[in-house]
């Protein structure tokens, strides 16, 4: 806004407004010296580590940078057991097999829909036995992959 647009509005309520800052009396104002040892204090480490300074923290981190995951091994649906494979592909066949004749083929067997079921029923029992059925406490809480 220009000067002289300021001007046309100088009646306004807008110009009368002060900021709260000051408002403050002398006691609740800090003054600069005061204000510099704050500032100053920032950048220092204030991190409570007894057992390790922050240069040491620094070349442990550096040291944990080099490391490297040992390789997990091959993972994917060559690697599992091929009745497994089969209760996925059986599940995920079901169900879409079901839906299918549900949009397209109204007038399905019953024989057909209670075979779709009992795969369906099949698979799920297959899929539920290849849970793991204990845990190990070299597995850990899960915290890590």
């Amino acid at each position: 806004m220009s000067p002289s647009a300021r001007d046309d509005h100088s009646s306004s309520d807008d110009d009368k407004f002060e900021p709260t800052w000051d408002a403050l009396d002398d006691s609740e104002r800090v003054d600069d010296t005061r204000w510099e040892d704050l500032v100053s204090d920032i950048n220092r480490d204030q991190g409570f580590v007894p057992e390790m300074s922050s240069d040491e923290i620094r070349d442990a981190l550096a040291e944990d940078e080099e490391w490297q995951p040992p390789d997990p091994g091959p993972v994917g649906w060559r690697t599992a057991s091929p009745l497994f494979m089969l209760g996925i592909v059986g599940l995920i066949g079901g169900i879409s097999a079901l839906v299918l004749s549900a949009f397209l083929f109204r007038g399905l067997p019953g024989y057909a829909l209670v075979g779709i079921i009992v795969v369906i029923l099949l698979s799920t029992f297959v899929l539920i036995r290849h849970l793991p059925q204990y845990r190990s406490p070299e597995d850990g809480d899960g915290a890590q992959v």
